[in-house]
């Protein structure tokens, strides 16, 4: 979905991206954070051959967020993006969230500031080391996709 409306020329704002990946579901379906950090990815990989066209999604920063957004502003933009009832996102797709928005500096407290945000409210050694490695790789690991 997000290749699509990028090929498209649209831009792929997370408002944009979620409206179109609940149009492709069905009427009533919600778009999941997994989704929308998929559908983020894939519009960021294509190329338009349009000397108008906008900068690929990593350096424009989803959802609108500034060039350096907050952990707080990213998990904000990422909820707002899944919609109501989506629930706590995992840990793994708070961390690509993160890289993808380019928060830094990415440490340990941004990403403790991040789970908690999310809901995490204790979050756990496990919690943190999956959001870190997930930031480092910029993807979900494979089980997740």
């Amino acid at each position: 979905v997000g290749a699509a409306l990028r090929a498209a020329g649209f831009s792929p704002s997370a408002e944009n991206l979620r409206r179109a990946l609940q149009a492709a579901a069905g009427p009533g379906s919600t778009p999941t954070a997994e989704d929308m950090v998929a559908a983020l990815e894939a519009a960021d990989k294509v190329v338009v051959n349009n000397p108008g066209a906008q900068a690929p999604v990593s350096q424009l920063g989803p959802g609108g967020l500034p060039a350096s957004p907050s952990p707080e502003q990213v998990v904000w933009a990422l909820r707002q993006a899944a919609g109501p009832g989506a629930g706590i996102p995992p840990p793994e797709v708070i961390g690509v969230a993160l890289r993808k928005a380019g928060a830094s500096p990415l440490t340990a407290e941004s990403v403790v500031r991040a789970l908690r945000e999310a809901g995490i409210a204790a979050p756990t050694a496990r919690d943190i080391q999956a959001a870190i490695a997930a930031a480092a790789s910029g993807q979900l690991p494979a089980d997740m996709v």
